[in-house]
């Protein structure tokens, strides 16, 4: 894996603390250079032109969607359908925009990747509405935009994370979904896009 992504740029936003360091350690053993917001996440227009000027491009984007409490359809208000709604989309649309435009004006090939996966809670098995409700939106989100963005040199897939990892695993409760992040890396500029590809390692 050593040097696959040598002089690529790759940009995480969004997840928890454990998967972007897992994601940064195995970008950056793949020859990567990483970059992480620098406003607590926030998605800014000037934030991504600045990180694109010092970077001198962005070649990939990866958006990390954070975990959803698990619910059941009937249990669920109308104001928890819209946060499940709010935290699955807003951020990933909101980084994709920036980014994408800026990658379009460069002229330069790009890559997005959305990882969405489950949560290791005791109620996610009885409770599995807004988890795969979660995972669907991701899903359906990532075919649009690849659709939407293709004339522009920019692919954009999924990585979908299903098991449970034990506590306390760290990196390697992530290895699944770093080693397919590092593949749809070292693949962006070729006809892989509009993939959802579902891997054994928790996204949560």
């Amino acid at each position: 894996m050593a040097r696959m992504l040598r002089g690529k740029t790759v940009l995480l936003a969004g997840g928890t603390a454990e998967l972007p360091a897992a994601l940064a350690s195995g970008l950056m053993a793949a020859g990567a250079r990483v970059r992480l917001p620098s406003r607590d996440g926030r998605v800014a227009n000037e934030e991504v032109e600045a990180l694109y000027s010092a970077a001198g491009r962005i070649d990939i984007l990866i958006n990390i969607v954070p975990p959803v409490p698990p619910a059941a359809f009937f249990d669920m208000s109308r104001g928890a359908w819209g946060g499940l709604l709010s935290s699955t989309l807003d951020d990933a649309f909101l980084w994709t925009q920036a980014v994408a435009r800026v990658m379009s004006f460069s002229g330069e090939q790009g890559g997005i990747i959305n990882i969405v996966g489950n949560m290791d809670h005791p109620d996610a098995d009885v409770a599995p509405f807004t988890e795969l409700a979660s995972r669907g939106i991701v899903v359906a989100l990532t075919r649009a935009l690849a659709a939407e963005l293709a004339n522009r040199g920019i692919q954009v897939n999924a990585i979908v994370g299903r098991s449970a990892r034990g506590p306390g695993s760290g990196e390697a409760g992530f290895a699944d979904v770093v080693r397919t992040a590092v593949f749809l890396c070292a693949a962006q500029g070729t006809f892989v896009s509009g993939e959802t590809i579902e891997v054994g390692g928790s996204a949560a």
